[in-house]
C-alpha cells in the first residue's frame, strides 16, 4: 500500500474521532478548600457538552500552599498527584446518580479523568469524595451558568434534521426510552475509517502471502 493511501486511512480515522470527541473545554469551577490550601478546577472533559457523547469529570487539584511565582507576577500551585486511589467521584442527574472511575491523565500531573456518556440534556453534578493528603473532602459541583457548562441537546447541533427524504439523522438522536440511536454521521466515518484500515491489512497479508511465489518465479526466470 502506497504512502498517500496510508495518510488516506489516517485522515478518515482524524476525521471520524473529531466527530465523535469534540474540542476541550474551557468553562471550568475553581473552589479552594482547606482554608484555601487546594484548588480544586472541576468541569466537563469536553465543552459544550451535548447528550449522547463521550465525556467525563475534567478535575485537577493543585497544592496552593507550594505556590511557584510565574514571570507575570501570578502563581499556580504545584499539583497533587497519586489521587486515583485517594479520591471517589458520581455523577448526578435529578435523582439518579452513578459512580465514577477516577485515573490520572498521561503526562499530566495533578490532572484526572472519569468517563461517562450523559444521555440527557440539563444540569449535571459531580459528587467529589475522600481524602487530599490529610483532608477529608467531601464537594459537590453543578454545571450553570457560574460554574461549568451544561449538557445541550444535541438535535440542536445535527443537520439536515431527520425529514422522510434524508432517511434519519445526520448524528445519533437520543429516543424517548433512553436508548441511542448510532445511525450518525460521525459513526459512518467511523466505518469507513475502519473498513479503509481493514482493506491496507488484507493487502499487506497478501502481499506477505505472495511474496514467496513471485521470489520463486523471479529465480525461474533467472532475475
Amino acid at each position: 500500500m502506497s504512502r498517500v493511501n496510508r495518510l488516506v486511512v489516517v485522515a478518515l480515522a482524524v476525521a471520524a474521532l473529531s466527530l465523535i470527541v469534540p474540542s476541550l473545554a474551557s468553562a471550568h469551577e475553581r473552589r479552594q478548600i482547606g482554608d484555601g490550601r487546594y484548588q480544586l478546577v472541576v468541569g466537563f472533559s469536553t465543552e459544550p457538552a451535548y447528550s449522547g457523547f463521550l465525556n467525563g469529570l475534567d478535575l485537577r487539584v493543585s497544592d496552593l500552599s507550594q505556590a511557584t511565582p510565574a514571570a507575570d507576577g501570578t502563581s499556580t500551585g504545584a499539583p497533587v498527584e497519586g489521587l486515583e486511589s485517594a479520591l471517589q467521584a458520581e455523577i448526578i442527574y435529578g435523582d439518579q446518580k452513578m459512580a465514577l472511575t477516577i485515573e490520572p491523565r498521561f503526562r499530566a500531573p495533578g490532572e484526572y479523568d472519569a468517563w461517562v456518556v450523559p444521555m440527557a440534556a440539563g444540569d449535571y453534578s459531580f459528587h467529589i469524595f475522600g481524602t487530599i493528603g490529610d483532608l477529608q473532602m467531601d464537594e459537590t459541583f453543578t454545571s450553570g451558568p457560574e460554574t461549568f457548562g451544561t449538557v445541550n441537546d444535541q438535535m440542536t447541533i445535527q443537520f439536515p434534521q431527520q425529514t422522510s427524504s434524508t432517511g434519519g439523522p445526520v448524528f445519533g438522536t437520543v429516543v424517548d426510552d433512553g436508548g441511542f440511536n448510532t445511525t450518525a454521521a460521525g459513526g459512518a466515518l467511523a466505518g469507513v475509517a475502519i473498513g479503509a484500515a481493514g482493506l491496507y491489512l488484507i493487502q499487506r497479508r497478501r502481499g506477505r502471502a505472495l511474496a514467496p511465489h513471485l521470489a520463486a518465479v523471479r529465480a525461474g526466470s533467472g532475475d
